[in-house]
């Protein structure tokens, strides 16, 4: 359970691609409509594709997690739930909110905490949920965070997580992002998704990159 004024650590995984960002951004905006105290954090380098979102839309990137929390800094978990996928010493932390579109981990804790999966192609696709059950606006800058994610993860609904639901959100964010031409825009995002420079060897093998853990060997 979150203590209203501590601050909670709102983090995608390692290795970030566009959805772990954009849905960090996002569900940290969330939790402080909610009244709750919180901020988006990064774990790692952004790729091409995150930077150009953010820059169109005119975000800074978030902050990188510094690698000393305190012990019991209250964590919230967006598009990952296993911990060699998360932040250091994970499992020291205060896990207090989770939401994923993936399978269950190893994650464990110690309190009650809020979970939200849903076998969707997307984080944002669920944050979008989450906006409507609450009665909250979405607006052009959140739209454009969410859009974004859902159609770099659904690879423009090519990928076979895709379910309806991806397709239905996109269709509904599509007027609030102000996004003049959505197939030019989609174009120019797999552009950035492509674009490797600047990166080395390791960064490019790794772009994406998840641990997973399976019968306790990784």
């Amino acid at each position: 359970m979150s203590d209203d004024n501590k601050e909670i650590v709102v983090i995608g995984h390692h290795n970030p691609d566009t959805d772990a960002i954009t849905a960090a951004l996002v569900y940290a905006d969330f939790l402080r409509r909610m009244n709750l105290n919180a901020k988006a954090y990064r774990l790692g380098d952004l790729n091409n594709e995150t930077k150009f979102v953010l820059k169109t839309i005119g975000i800074e990137e978030p902050e990188m997690l510094p690698d000393n929390m305190p012990e019991g800094t209250q964590v919230a978990l967006v598009d990952h739930n296993e911990s060699q996928q998360s932040m250091k010493n994970l499992k020291k932390m205060n896990v207090t909110h989770v939401v994923d579109h993936h399978k269950l981990g190893d994650l464990t804790t110690s309190e009650p905490v809020y979970l939200r999966f849903e076998p969707v192609g997307c984080t944002g696709t669920i944050l979008t949920k989450l906006f409507h059950e609450h009665n909250l606006d979405i607006d052009q800058t959140t739209a454009f965070l969410l859009i974004s994610g859902i159609l770099s993860d659904t690879l423009h609904f090519r990928s076979p997580t895709t379910t309806d639901d991806d397709r239905k959100i996109v269709e509904y964010l599509y007027p609030l992002t102000k996004i003049d031409n959505l197939e030019s825009y989609v174009k120019k995002l797999f552009e950035a998704k492509s674009d490797l420079t600047g990166f080395s060897t390791k960064k490019i093998l790794l772009l994406g990159y998840k641990t997973f853990h399976f019968n306790d060997e990784h």
